[in-house]
């Protein structure tokens, strides 16, 4: 099968805003305009899954990984949560007898 190689040259100041904004929404990104507070970042991130930790907080991870084995514990069979314990064994202990 041929292939056909074009080389396309174009200037970005041709572009608006508005029109590369609507391609990157198009493909799913967040675009945020000059101005906004923290706040509003925050809750766009909070919105789309991620957890937002105060400058110096370091956040308790160990509280992280227990609410994450009970939610196992509480939504998975007890097939799947013995897996799922034995696994986070072998990863957090870094040892094979589990």
């Amino acid at each position: 099968m041929p292939t056909i190689t074009t080389d396309v040259d174009f200037d970005l100041d041709e572009i608006h805003d508005w029109e590369l904004i609507d391609e990157l929404e198009s493909r799913g990104y967040d675009v945020i305009e000059n101005g906004r507070s923290d706040e509003d970042l925050i809750e766009i991130l909070e919105g789309n899954g991620y957890t937002v930790y105060a400058k110096g907080h370091k956040p308790n991870i160990t509280r992280y990984y227990v609410e994450k084995l009970y939610d196992t514990y509480a939504t998975m069979s007890p097939e799947f949560f013995q897996k799922e314990l034995k696994k986070f064994f072998r990863t957090h202990l870094e040892t094979t007898d589990y």
